[in-house]
């Protein structure tokens, strides 16, 4: 008997007892459709996630901090892209682990390989403006971000209005909604109008700490409000090191405490984790990059895909027990046949094979009928996901199908095993004598 014989035997035998074939097929695609569903949602929150971290900075950027290197206990950085600059803050700050960035620092860092811009940084705020020509202006605060221009620097086309700062001390860019925040509309109009921006400790019992301080500026440029500088006010890095002096009681805050960060971009992407270990291993800094986060991301939502995963194959086992069962049955009604066939000179293989393929057809069914409903319902659910302007989607990865329909025939493979070699065990006088 050729094995194309056996096929042809077990797709018979399929055909003829259908309600029992649909409703192991039907059992068999469930777990099919779980599983291709499941995944899908696990690509899903992969990509959500990737975006929402690719959203918080260039890929090829490395952000340093101004922390000594500990590879042990080195504290979980969240990276928040500042335009050009990187805000970094961190679980864990100690005064031990401060490790000074400055310019002979930052000449180092320009200098790695791979390493095509560099900006760096210092931090501070300031509790309020006055500009020039306009009266009644609320008192806000914000974040005032002081670059240096020793080294690349530019704001990407985010300036909206005037123009980028061009390297003058007394130089500022004023976002589009912080401008707004203290009643200003025209944004236009506060274009090379002198601006004051003053920084004032609260007051504790109407006790006055220390003197309020105020420094005068040039609003050179507008930057939009949709852009990472929206909301705060550019300016060189003497002009933001001295505010930041007023705080800390200091003459020269960057001679002595440094920058606050430093924004590396990388020619590539393939160049951020050699350029992230060369400023680590060999220069002692802190340093986080989106490709390492993005990774560790990756690895999260992969294992939760593979737990969303177990549902579908938990359900395809118990309908592999069904498929026993279906299998028992089968052979059961079979036995003259499988008499029939042994006293013709049929062997044990070959009747094992019979059952096996039928099982492995039951198993390619229900993986086909749940993969295709499964891809079905994405697709609605994703129709239905557009036409109320959701931007959640379920992914449909070929793959996924793949892996599902490979899974069905397995289960259907292994389950058929323990009935297929019942059968080829049916002593043939016994059976015939029996029937």
């Amino acid at each position: 008997m050729k094995l194309s014989d056996g096929f042809s035997m077990a797709v018979n035998d399929i055909r003829k007892r259908k309600i029992r074939t649909v409703l192991t097929v039907v059992a068999l695609s469930v777990g099919s459709f779980l599983m291709v569903t499941m995944m899908g949602v696990g690509d899903s929150i992969n990509k959500g996630a990737s975006n929402l971290f690719s959203s918080f900075g260039d890929t090829k950027q490395i952000s340093v901090q101004p922390e000594k290197y500990d590879k042990v206990s080195s504290p979980v950085n969240v990276t928040v892209n500042t335009g050009n600059s990187s805000t970094s803050t961190t679980t864990e700050k100690k005064e031990d682990k401060f490790k000074k960035i400055d310019k002979d620092t930052l000449t180092k860092m320009s200098k790695l390989d791979g390493v095509d811009k560099l900006y760096a940084y210092i931090n501070s705020q300031i509790t309020g403006v006055d500009i020039e020509g306009n009266s009644g202006i609320k008192k806000k605060s914000t974040n005032i971000v002081g670059m240096s221009f020793d080294f690349d620097y530019k704001t990407d086309n985010e300036i909206t209005y005037g123009n980028e700062l061009s390297g003058k001390n007394d130089e500022v860019v004023v976002g589009e909604k912080y401008l707004s925040k203290i009643g200003i509309t025209d944004y236009k109009s506060v274009i090379g109008k002198k601006i004051t921006l003053k920084v004032e400790f609260p007051k504790i019992n109407g006790v006055e700490i220390k003197k309020p301080y105020a420094i005068d500026g040039k609003v050179v440029g507008v930057a939009k409000g949709k852009s990472d500088f929206g909301n705060e006010i550019l300016a060189s890095d003497d002009l933001v090191n001295k505010i930041q002096g007023y705080y800390e009681d200091k003459d020269n805050y960057l001679s002595e405490k440094g920058y606050s960060g430093v924004a590396l971009m990388a020619k590539n992407e393939d160049g951020v984790k050699p350029i992230t270990d060369k400023i680590r291993k060999d220069l002692g800094y802190s340093a986080s990059n989106m490709v390492e986060m993005l990774d560790m991301v990756n690895s999260m939502t992969k294992v939760v895909k593979s737990i969303l995963s177990v549902a579908g194959i938990i359900v395809l086992l118990v309908a592999s027990l069904g498929l026993i069962n279906t299998m028992t049955m089968t052979i059961q009604e079979k036995k003259k046949s499988i008499g029939v066939m042994k006293a013709v000179g049929a062997s044990k293989n070959q009747i094992r094979y019979i059952f096996i393929f039928q099982c492995l057809v039951l198993g390619l069914l229900g993986g086909l009928v749940g993969c295709l409903s499964s891809s079905a319902a994405i697709y609605g659910i994703n129709l239905y996901m557009k036409s109320v302007a959701s931007t959640l989607t379920l992914t449909l990865n070929i793959n996924n199908v793949l892996i599902a329909l490979g899974v069905s025939v397995v289960v259907a493979f292994f389950a058929g095993i323990i009935p297929a070699g019942r059968a080829a065990k049916l002593n043939v006088v016994e059976i015939l004598s029996y029937e």
